[in-house]
Protein backbone atom coordinates (compact mmCIF):
# COMPACT_ATOMS: atom_id res chain seq x y z
CA UNK A 1 0.00 0.00 0.00
CA UNK A 2 0.97 3.22 -0.77
CA UNK A 3 -0.91 6.27 0.19
CA UNK A 4 0.05 10.01 -1.09
CA UNK A 5 -1.33 12.33 0.90
CA UNK A 6 -1.76 16.13 -0.30
CA UNK A 7 -1.02 19.62 2.15
CA UNK A 8 -3.95 20.91 3.22
CA UNK A 9 -2.20 23.80 4.16
CA UNK A 10 1.13 25.19 3.69
CA UNK A 11 3.14 28.50 4.32
CA UNK A 12 6.41 29.60 5.17
CA UNK A 13 6.85 33.07 7.99
CA UNK A 14 9.58 35.47 8.07
CA UNK A 15 10.99 38.33 9.73
CA UNK A 16 12.53 40.12 6.44
CA UNK A 17 13.79 43.43 6.47
CA UNK A 18 11.89 45.83 4.11
CA UNK A 19 12.58 49.45 3.97
CA UNK A 20 14.44 49.34 7.96
CA UNK A 21 11.23 47.69 9.10
CA UNK A 22 10.69 43.77 10.51
CA UNK A 23 7.89 42.23 7.98
CA UNK A 24 6.71 40.23 11.03
CA UNK A 25 3.13 40.28 10.34
CA UNK A 26 3.29 39.72 6.97
CA UNK A 27 1.50 36.80 5.10
CA UNK A 28 2.57 34.41 1.92
CA UNK A 29 -0.34 31.41 3.00
CA UNK A 30 -1.72 31.37 -1.09
CA UNK A 31 2.29 32.32 -2.90
CA UNK A 32 2.98 29.74 -4.74
CA UNK A 33 6.85 28.73 -3.19
CA UNK A 34 7.70 27.56 0.11
CA UNK A 35 10.85 29.91 0.74
CA UNK A 36 13.71 28.68 3.13
CA UNK A 37 16.84 31.43 3.71
CA UNK A 38 18.48 33.55 6.51
CA UNK A 39 20.41 36.82 5.73
CA UNK A 40 23.05 37.57 8.17
CA UNK A 41 24.08 41.23 8.45
CA UNK A 42 22.20 42.09 5.03
CA UNK A 43 20.34 45.43 6.18
CA UNK A 44 22.26 48.41 6.18
CA UNK A 45 19.57 49.89 8.74
CA UNK A 46 19.98 47.39 11.02
CA UNK A 47 24.00 46.10 12.00
CA UNK A 48 24.05 42.33 13.08
CA UNK A 49 20.63 41.42 11.95
CA UNK A 50 19.72 37.95 11.44
CA UNK A 51 16.61 37.40 8.96
CA UNK A 52 14.97 34.35 8.26
CA UNK A 53 12.39 31.94 7.43
CA UNK A 54 10.69 28.74 8.86
CA UNK A 55 8.15 26.96 6.77
CA UNK A 56 4.97 25.52 7.91
CA UNK A 57 2.86 22.55 6.57
CA UNK A 58 0.00 20.50 7.35
CA UNK A 59 -1.25 17.11 5.71
CA UNK A 60 -4.37 15.84 4.80
CA UNK A 61 -4.43 12.51 7.26
CA UNK A 62 -7.84 11.67 6.43
CA UNK A 63 -7.80 8.40 4.59
CA UNK A 64 -4.52 7.29 6.59
CA UNK A 65 -6.99 7.54 10.05
CA UNK A 66 -9.83 5.43 8.10
CA UNK A 67 -7.53 3.07 6.78
CA UNK A 68 -6.12 2.51 10.46
CA UNK A 69 -8.86 1.37 11.53
CA UNK A 70 -9.05 -1.69 8.81
CA UNK A 71 -5.89 -2.23 6.50
CA UNK A 72 -3.31 0.18 8.07
CA UNK A 73 -0.99 -1.12 10.74
CA UNK A 74 0.89 1.70 11.96
CA UNK A 75 2.97 -0.14 14.25
CA UNK A 76 4.06 -3.07 11.50
CA UNK A 77 8.01 -2.28 10.98
CA UNK A 78 7.40 -2.24 7.22
CA UNK A 79 5.17 1.68 7.93
CA UNK A 80 6.62 4.54 7.00
CA UNK A 81 5.83 8.10 6.13
CA UNK A 82 7.97 10.56 3.77
CA UNK A 83 7.50 14.57 3.61
CA UNK A 84 8.01 15.13 -0.57
CA UNK A 85 8.61 19.13 -1.02
CA UNK A 86 10.12 19.23 -4.87
CA UNK A 87 12.75 22.33 -5.59
CA UNK A 88 11.95 24.82 -8.03
CA UNK A 89 14.39 26.30 -9.77
CA UNK A 90 14.81 29.74 -10.90
CA UNK A 91 17.97 29.73 -12.38
CA UNK A 92 19.48 31.82 -9.60
CA UNK A 93 22.48 30.95 -7.24
CA UNK A 94 21.26 28.38 -4.44
CA UNK A 95 22.65 28.32 -0.84
CA UNK A 96 24.19 24.48 -0.34
CA UNK A 97 26.10 22.57 2.02
CA UNK A 98 23.11 22.75 4.63
CA UNK A 99 20.89 21.08 6.70
CA UNK A 100 17.01 21.25 7.08
CA UNK A 101 15.00 20.06 10.49
CA UNK A 102 11.47 18.78 10.39
CA UNK A 103 9.61 18.58 13.75
CA UNK A 104 5.82 18.29 14.62
CA UNK A 105 4.19 21.17 15.51
CA UNK A 106 2.52 21.95 19.06
CA UNK A 107 -0.36 24.38 18.16
CA UNK A 108 -2.22 24.54 14.76
CA UNK A 109 -1.95 27.87 12.14
CA UNK A 110 -3.62 29.27 9.84
CA UNK A 111 -2.28 29.38 6.11
CA UNK A 112 -4.20 33.23 5.72
CA UNK A 113 -4.60 34.73 1.95
CA UNK A 114 -1.58 36.26 1.49
CA UNK A 115 0.92 36.65 -1.67
CA UNK A 116 3.73 39.30 -1.30
CA UNK A 117 6.65 37.35 -1.41
CA UNK A 118 8.09 41.03 -2.50
CA UNK A 119 7.69 43.27 0.34
CA UNK A 120 5.31 40.97 2.61
CA UNK A 121 2.86 43.95 3.14
CA UNK A 122 -0.08 41.32 3.35
CA UNK A 123 -0.94 41.21 6.86
CA UNK A 124 -2.62 37.75 7.91
CA UNK A 125 -1.52 34.98 10.44
CA UNK A 126 0.05 32.65 9.90
CA UNK A 127 3.09 35.17 10.29
CA UNK A 128 6.40 35.49 12.48
CA UNK A 129 4.50 36.25 15.87
CA UNK A 130 1.55 34.45 15.32
CA UNK A 131 0.23 31.57 14.35
CA UNK A 132 -3.55 32.53 13.84
CA UNK A 133 -5.77 35.50 13.93
CA UNK A 134 -5.56 36.43 17.58
CA UNK A 135 -3.51 33.49 19.05
CA UNK A 136 0.61 34.25 19.19
CA UNK A 137 3.83 31.84 18.91
CA UNK A 138 4.96 31.32 22.18
CA UNK A 139 7.92 32.75 20.93
CA UNK A 140 8.22 34.46 17.62
CA UNK A 141 9.43 33.07 15.01
CA UNK A 142 7.55 29.43 15.84
CA UNK A 143 10.40 29.22 17.85
CA UNK A 144 9.89 27.74 21.41
CA UNK A 145 10.30 23.64 21.77
CA UNK A 146 9.53 21.25 24.56
CA UNK A 147 9.14 17.73 25.43
CA UNK A 148 5.57 16.08 24.19
CA UNK A 149 2.76 17.10 26.71
CA UNK A 150 4.65 20.43 27.74
CA UNK A 151 2.55 22.94 27.89
CA UNK A 152 3.31 26.78 25.75
CA UNK A 153 5.49 25.46 22.88
CA UNK A 154 5.29 25.85 19.22
CA UNK A 155 7.07 22.46 18.55
CA UNK A 156 7.69 19.02 20.21
CA UNK A 157 11.43 18.31 19.89
CA UNK A 158 11.37 15.56 21.98
CA UNK A 159 8.96 12.87 23.60
CA UNK A 160 8.15 9.80 24.81
CA UNK A 161 5.62 7.49 22.40
CA UNK A 162 5.17 4.44 24.47
CA UNK A 163 7.27 2.52 22.46
CA UNK A 164 9.60 1.38 24.56
CA UNK A 165 12.38 3.27 23.47
CA UNK A 166 11.74 5.91 26.34
CA UNK A 167 12.39 9.69 25.40
CA UNK A 168 13.36 10.04 21.52
CA UNK A 169 14.36 13.22 19.68
CA UNK A 170 11.30 13.96 17.27
CA UNK A 171 13.02 15.92 14.61
CA UNK A 172 13.93 14.50 10.90
CA UNK A 173 16.95 15.69 8.76
CA UNK A 174 18.26 15.89 5.78
CA UNK A 175 21.41 17.63 4.35
CA UNK A 176 21.48 19.35 1.21
CA UNK A 177 24.49 18.98 -0.94
CA UNK A 178 23.96 20.84 -3.99
CA UNK A 179 21.22 23.17 -2.66
CA UNK A 180 19.11 22.13 -5.51
CA UNK A 181 17.66 18.52 -4.19
CA UNK A 182 14.12 17.84 -3.60
CA UNK A 183 13.41 17.13 0.41
CA UNK A 184 12.36 14.08 1.23
CA UNK A 185 12.52 13.31 4.52
CA UNK A 186 11.48 10.34 6.78
CA UNK A 187 8.74 11.72 9.52
CA UNK A 188 7.50 8.12 10.32
CA UNK A 189 7.86 8.66 13.99
CA UNK A 190 5.57 12.01 13.66
CA UNK A 191 2.91 10.48 11.76
CA UNK A 192 2.39 6.75 13.32
CA UNK A 193 2.01 9.30 16.72
CA UNK A 194 -0.25 11.50 15.23
CA UNK A 195 -2.76 8.70 13.79
CA UNK A 196 -2.29 6.92 17.05
CA UNK A 197 -3.85 10.28 18.96
CA UNK A 198 -0.25 10.83 20.87
CA UNK A 199 0.89 13.63 18.51
CA UNK A 200 -2.14 16.42 17.83
CA UNK A 201 -2.54 17.23 14.23
CA UNK A 202 -1.12 20.47 13.70
CA UNK A 203 1.49 19.87 11.19
CA UNK A 204 5.11 20.12 10.59
CA UNK A 205 7.93 23.25 11.09
CA UNK A 206 10.57 23.24 8.63
CA UNK A 207 13.80 24.93 9.53
CA UNK A 208 17.36 25.59 9.28
CA UNK A 209 19.44 23.55 12.02
CA UNK A 210 19.67 25.76 14.95
CA UNK A 211 23.34 26.17 14.58
CA UNK A 212 23.17 26.98 11.15
CA UNK A 213 20.19 29.51 11.78
CA UNK A 214 22.81 31.57 15.00
CA UNK A 215 25.85 30.78 12.55
CA UNK A 216 27.18 34.42 10.61
CA UNK A 217 26.25 32.90 7.35
CA UNK A 218 23.78 33.75 4.89
CA UNK A 219 21.86 31.09 2.76
CA UNK A 220 19.29 32.70 0.31
CA UNK A 221 17.27 30.93 -1.02
CA UNK A 222 16.28 27.34 -0.82
CA UNK A 223 12.55 27.25 -2.75
CA UNK A 224 10.08 24.84 -2.67
CA UNK A 225 7.25 24.84 -4.63
CA UNK A 226 3.86 25.08 -1.95
CA UNK A 227 0.40 23.66 -2.89
CA UNK A 228 -0.73 26.85 -4.78
CA UNK A 229 1.53 26.30 -7.67
CA UNK A 230 -0.17 25.42 -10.97
CA UNK A 231 1.87 21.96 -11.91
CA UNK A 232 0.39 19.80 -9.56
CA UNK A 233 2.69 17.02 -9.87
CA UNK A 234 4.97 18.96 -7.84
CA UNK A 235 2.63 20.16 -5.08
CA UNK A 236 3.99 19.07 -1.20
CA UNK A 237 3.16 15.46 -0.77
CA UNK A 238 3.17 13.31 2.28
CA UNK A 239 3.75 9.86 1.26
CA UNK A 240 2.80 6.90 3.36
CA UNK A 241 4.00 3.18 2.85
CA UNK A 242 2.91 -0.10 4.43
CA UNK A 243 3.62 -3.83 2.57
CA UNK A 244 0.01 -5.12 2.70
CA UNK A 245 1.43 -7.50 0.12
CA UNK A 246 -0.67 -10.72 0.22
CA UNK A 247 1.43 -13.77 -1.02
CA UNK A 248 0.10 -17.00 -2.35
CA UNK A 249 1.65 -20.24 -3.79
CA UNK A 250 -1.00 -21.86 -5.61
CA UNK A 251 0.71 -21.87 -8.76
CA UNK A 252 4.05 -21.85 -7.26
CA UNK A 253 4.13 -25.02 -4.55
CA UNK A 254 7.55 -27.10 -4.16
CA UNK A 255 8.81 -29.78 -2.00
CA UNK A 256 11.09 -28.49 1.00
CA UNK A 257 9.81 -24.84 1.01
CA UNK A 258 7.38 -23.46 2.90
CA UNK A 259 4.23 -22.26 0.63
CA UNK A 260 1.49 -19.96 2.04
CA UNK A 261 -1.60 -20.31 0.37
CA UNK A 262 -4.83 -17.94 0.62
CA UNK A 263 -8.20 -18.50 0.41
CA UNK A 264 -10.75 -15.21 -0.48
CA UNK A 265 -14.65 -15.03 0.29
CA UNK A 266 -15.87 -13.22 -2.34
CA UNK A 267 -19.87 -12.58 -2.00
CA UNK A 268 -21.68 -9.99 -4.12
CA UNK A 269 -18.44 -8.14 -5.01
CA UNK A 270 -17.08 -7.66 -1.28
CA UNK A 271 -15.50 -9.82 0.80
CA UNK A 272 -17.00 -11.02 3.98
CA UNK A 273 -16.04 -13.48 6.84
CA UNK A 274 -17.16 -17.19 6.27
CA UNK A 275 -19.54 -17.86 9.26
CA UNK A 276 -20.32 -21.26 10.37
CA UNK A 277 -23.56 -22.47 12.71
CA UNK A 278 -27.42 -21.44 13.11
CA UNK A 279 -26.04 -18.70 14.44
CA UNK A 280 -24.30 -17.75 11.63
CA UNK A 281 -20.88 -16.74 13.96
CA UNK A 282 -18.48 -15.03 11.77
CA UNK A 283 -14.74 -17.02 11.66
CA UNK A 284 -12.05 -14.88 12.57
CA UNK A 285 -8.97 -14.95 14.17
CA UNK A 286 -6.01 -16.74 14.30
CA UNK A 287 -5.98 -20.49 13.51
CA UNK A 288 -9.59 -20.51 12.98
CA UNK A 289 -9.98 -22.97 9.83
CA UNK A 290 -8.32 -26.14 9.32
CA UNK A 291 -7.18 -27.12 6.13
CA UNK A 292 -6.88 -30.79 4.74
CA UNK A 293 -3.98 -32.22 2.17
CA UNK A 294 -4.75 -36.03 1.53
CA UNK A 295 -3.60 -38.15 -1.32
CA UNK A 296 -4.77 -42.00 -1.16
CA UNK A 297 -4.10 -42.83 2.35
CA UNK A 298 -2.13 -39.92 3.27
CA UNK A 299 -3.48 -36.65 5.68
CA UNK A 300 -2.14 -33.75 6.41
CA UNK A 301 -3.53 -31.03 9.14
CA UNK A 302 -2.41 -27.21 9.29
CA UNK A 303 -4.89 -24.31 10.85
CA UNK A 304 -5.75 -21.17 8.32
CA UNK A 305 -5.97 -18.03 9.91
CA UNK A 306 -7.56 -14.64 9.21
CA UNK A 307 -5.38 -11.96 7.60
CA UNK A 308 -5.17 -8.67 9.99
CA UNK A 309 -3.96 -5.59 8.68
CA UNK A 310 -3.15 -6.78 5.08
CA UNK A 311 -5.68 -5.80 1.92
CA UNK A 312 -8.22 -7.61 2.53
CA UNK A 313 -8.97 -8.00 6.65
CA UNK A 314 -12.27 -9.43 6.16
CA UNK A 315 -12.81 -12.43 4.30
CA UNK A 316 -9.54 -13.22 3.39
CA UNK A 317 -7.49 -16.36 5.24
CA UNK A 318 -3.68 -17.55 5.29
CA UNK A 319 -2.42 -21.02 5.75
CA UNK A 320 1.23 -22.10 5.91
CA UNK A 321 2.33 -25.45 4.68
CA UNK A 322 5.16 -27.67 4.50
CA UNK A 323 5.82 -30.89 2.41
CA UNK A 324 9.54 -32.78 2.34
CA UNK A 325 10.95 -34.94 -0.44
CA UNK A 326 12.19 -37.40 2.43
CA UNK A 327 8.98 -37.95 3.75
CA UNK A 328 8.23 -41.79 4.09
CA UNK A 329 4.78 -41.23 4.71
CA UNK A 330 2.53 -43.98 2.87
CA UNK A 331 0.16 -42.82 0.14
CA UNK A 332 -0.92 -46.58 -1.19
CA UNK A 333 0.80 -50.02 -0.44
CA UNK A 334 4.32 -49.65 -1.05
CA UNK A 335 3.91 -46.04 -2.59
CA UNK A 336 5.45 -43.44 -0.32
CA UNK A 337 5.76 -39.63 -0.78
CA UNK A 338 9.25 -39.78 -1.09
CA UNK A 339 8.99 -42.65 -4.21
CA UNK A 340 5.98 -41.02 -5.62
CA UNK A 341 8.05 -37.72 -6.24
CA UNK A 342 10.68 -39.44 -7.15
CA UNK A 343 8.57 -41.25 -10.06
CA UNK A 344 6.70 -38.49 -11.30
CA UNK A 345 8.33 -35.03 -9.89
CA UNK A 346 4.97 -33.58 -8.51
CA UNK A 347 2.18 -35.02 -6.22
CA UNK A 348 -1.41 -33.40 -6.31
CA UNK A 349 -2.86 -33.36 -2.91
CA UNK A 350 -6.80 -32.47 -2.44
CA UNK A 351 -6.93 -29.39 -0.63
CA UNK A 352 -10.33 -29.15 1.73
CA UNK A 353 -10.77 -25.95 4.18
CA UNK A 354 -13.50 -26.68 6.68
CA UNK A 355 -14.35 -25.26 10.34
CA UNK A 356 -12.18 -26.44 12.78
CA UNK A 357 -15.16 -28.75 13.85
CA UNK A 358 -14.81 -30.17 10.45
CA UNK A 359 -18.36 -29.71 9.75
CA UNK A 360 -18.56 -26.99 7.30
CA UNK A 361 -16.74 -26.93 4.49
CA UNK A 362 -15.31 -23.62 2.43
CA UNK A 363 -13.22 -24.73 -0.20
CA UNK A 364 -12.60 -28.14 -1.91
CA UNK A 365 -9.82 -27.94 -4.18
CA UNK A 366 -6.36 -29.05 -5.27
CA UNK A 367 -2.56 -28.40 -4.74
CA UNK A 368 -0.11 -29.23 -6.86
CA UNK A 369 3.25 -29.42 -5.18
CA UNK A 370 6.24 -29.87 -7.52
CA UNK A 371 9.95 -31.43 -6.75
CA UNK A 372 12.64 -28.73 -6.97
CA UNK A 373 15.16 -29.61 -9.95
CA UNK A 374 18.63 -28.40 -10.59
CA UNK A 375 19.76 -26.60 -13.65
CA UNK A 376 23.13 -26.16 -15.75
CA UNK A 377 22.25 -23.09 -17.20
CA UNK A 378 22.72 -19.86 -14.34
CA UNK A 379 19.31 -18.54 -16.10
CA UNK A 380 17.07 -19.19 -19.51
CA UNK A 381 15.91 -17.51 -22.80
CA UNK A 382 13.87 -14.48 -22.14
CA UNK A 383 11.75 -12.45 -24.14
CA UNK A 384 9.90 -11.07 -21.48
CA UNK A 385 5.74 -9.45 -21.82
CA UNK A 386 3.91 -7.99 -19.83
CA UNK A 387 0.04 -8.63 -19.50
CA UNK A 388 -2.14 -6.26 -17.81
CA UNK A 389 -4.68 -7.99 -17.15
CA UNK A 390 -6.69 -4.91 -15.87
CA UNK A 391 -8.13 -3.33 -18.56
CA UNK A 392 -9.35 0.31 -16.68
CA UNK A 393 -7.14 3.13 -17.58
CA UNK A 394 -8.85 6.19 -16.36
CA UNK A 395 -10.23 6.37 -12.45
CA UNK A 396 -11.66 9.14 -10.94
CA UNK A 397 -9.48 10.75 -7.78
CA UNK A 398 -10.32 9.19 -4.68
CA UNK A 399 -11.46 6.02 -5.96
CA UNK A 400 -9.08 2.77 -5.88
CA UNK A 401 -7.77 1.07 -8.79
CA UNK A 402 -7.04 -2.25 -8.67
CA UNK A 403 -3.77 -3.28 -11.40
CA UNK A 404 -3.65 -6.78 -12.31
CA UNK A 405 -0.81 -8.21 -14.36
CA UNK A 406 1.45 -11.20 -15.65
CA UNK A 407 4.60 -12.12 -16.94
CA UNK A 408 5.39 -14.52 -19.82
CA UNK A 409 8.33 -15.74 -21.34
CA UNK A 410 7.56 -15.69 -25.70
CA UNK A 411 11.02 -16.80 -26.27
CA UNK A 412 8.73 -20.64 -25.65
CA UNK A 413 6.45 -19.41 -28.73
CA UNK A 414 9.02 -19.85 -31.39
CA UNK A 415 8.94 -23.53 -31.73
CA UNK A 416 6.39 -24.95 -34.81
CA UNK A 417 3.28 -26.42 -34.18
CA UNK A 418 0.04 -26.73 -35.45
CA UNK A 419 -1.67 -25.98 -32.10
CA UNK A 420 -2.23 -22.53 -30.50
CA UNK A 421 0.02 -22.61 -28.11
CA UNK A 422 -0.14 -20.10 -25.12
CA UNK A 423 2.98 -20.03 -22.53
CA UNK A 424 2.91 -20.35 -19.16
CA UNK A 425 3.23 -17.80 -16.63
CA UNK A 426 6.33 -16.89 -15.40
CA UNK A 427 7.20 -17.60 -11.49
CA UNK A 428 8.49 -14.58 -10.55
CA UNK A 429 9.92 -14.48 -6.77
CA UNK A 430 9.51 -10.77 -6.24
CA UNK A 431 7.49 -8.19 -7.96
CA UNK A 432 7.16 -4.47 -7.31
CA UNK A 433 5.76 -1.46 -8.86
CA UNK A 434 5.97 2.38 -9.38
CA UNK A 435 4.72 4.92 -10.91
CA UNK A 436 6.08 7.85 -13.34
CA UNK A 437 4.82 10.67 -14.70
CA UNK A 438 5.29 10.42 -18.40
CA UNK A 439 5.28 14.25 -18.89
CA UNK A 440 7.88 15.24 -16.47
CA UNK A 441 9.45 11.77 -16.04
CA UNK A 442 9.29 12.54 -12.73
CA UNK A 443 8.29 9.23 -10.24
CA UNK A 444 5.72 9.74 -7.90
CA UNK A 445 6.95 6.53 -5.72
CA UNK A 446 9.82 4.15 -6.55
CA UNK A 447 10.44 0.60 -5.96
CA UNK A 448 12.20 1.07 -2.67
CA UNK A 449 9.35 1.87 -1.08
CA UNK A 450 7.96 -1.21 0.99
CA UNK A 451 4.33 -0.36 -0.11
CA UNK A 452 5.52 -1.26 -3.63
CA UNK A 453 5.38 -4.72 -3.06
CA UNK A 454 2.53 -6.69 -5.21
CA UNK A 455 0.42 -9.08 -3.92
CA UNK A 456 -0.38 -12.43 -5.52
CA UNK A 457 -3.04 -15.40 -6.05
CA UNK A 458 -4.04 -17.95 -8.09
CA UNK A 459 -4.82 -15.54 -11.07
CA UNK A 460 -1.77 -13.30 -11.21
CA UNK A 461 0.12 -10.37 -9.39
CA UNK A 462 -2.48 -7.80 -8.22
CA UNK A 463 -1.55 -4.14 -6.51
CA UNK A 464 -4.26 -1.43 -5.30
CA UNK A 465 -3.52 1.94 -5.98
CA UNK A 466 -4.94 4.41 -4.12
CA UNK A 467 -5.70 7.54 -6.43
CA UNK A 468 -7.05 10.55 -3.75
CA UNK A 469 -3.98 12.69 -4.34
CA UNK A 470 -2.72 11.35 -7.99
CA UNK A 471 -2.23 14.70 -10.10
CA UNK A 472 -5.26 15.00 -12.43
CA UNK A 473 -5.06 14.50 -16.11
CA UNK A 474 -1.58 13.73 -16.13
CA UNK A 475 -0.40 9.94 -18.08
CA UNK A 476 1.05 7.95 -15.09
CA UNK A 477 3.09 5.22 -16.51
CA UNK A 478 3.57 1.74 -14.45
CA UNK A 479 6.12 -0.06 -14.41
CA UNK A 480 7.49 -3.30 -12.62
CA UNK A 481 10.05 -4.86 -10.89
CA UNK A 482 10.63 -8.59 -10.26
CA UNK A 483 12.99 -10.95 -9.38
CA UNK A 484 13.50 -14.03 -11.74
CA UNK A 485 16.65 -16.82 -12.20
CA UNK A 486 18.60 -14.93 -9.60
CA UNK A 487 18.39 -11.28 -11.47
CA UNK A 488 16.19 -8.32 -10.79
CA UNK A 489 14.67 -6.96 -13.89
CA UNK A 490 13.09 -3.82 -14.61
CA UNK A 491 9.95 -3.54 -16.93
CA UNK A 492 8.21 -0.30 -18.42
CA UNK A 493 4.77 -0.59 -19.76
CA UNK A 494 4.88 1.76 -22.21
CA UNK A 495 1.37 0.69 -23.54
CA UNK A 496 -0.52 1.21 -20.85
CA UNK A 497 -1.30 4.15 -18.42
CA UNK A 498 -3.63 5.96 -16.08
CA UNK A 499 -5.27 8.88 -15.81
CA UNK A 500 -6.69 10.40 -12.69
CA UNK A 501 -9.77 11.95 -13.49
CA UNK A 502 -11.55 14.85 -10.71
Amino acid sequence: MILITSASSDTYITNKIIDSTLMVSGNVGRAGTLDLFKLYDESSAITGSTELSRILIKFDLGKANLLASSSLNISDSTFSAKIKLSNLSTGKPVPNNFTVEVFPLAVSFSEGVGRDVISFADVDAANFVSSSVGTLWNTSGAYKSGTLGAASLDFYASGNLSDGDGLVNLGSRQTFQLGTEDLYVDVTKIVSATIAGQIADNGFRISFTDSQELDSVTRFVKRFASRHVTDQSIRPALLISYDDSVVDHHSSSFFDLTSSLSLYNLVRGEYRNFVSGSSLTQITGSNCLLVKFSTGSYTKYVTGSQLSYKSSPSGVYSASVAFFSSDTSTISGSTTIKSALLASGSITFDEVWTSLDQTVTFLSSSLKVDRTQGTTASSTNRKLRVSMLSTQTSIRKGENLKIRTAFYNDYEQNRSSKFAFEPSQLIVAECRIRLRNTITGKLLFDFTESGSLMSSDALSNYYTLYTDALPVGIPLGVEFEIAIDGEVLEIPVNSFKIVVSE
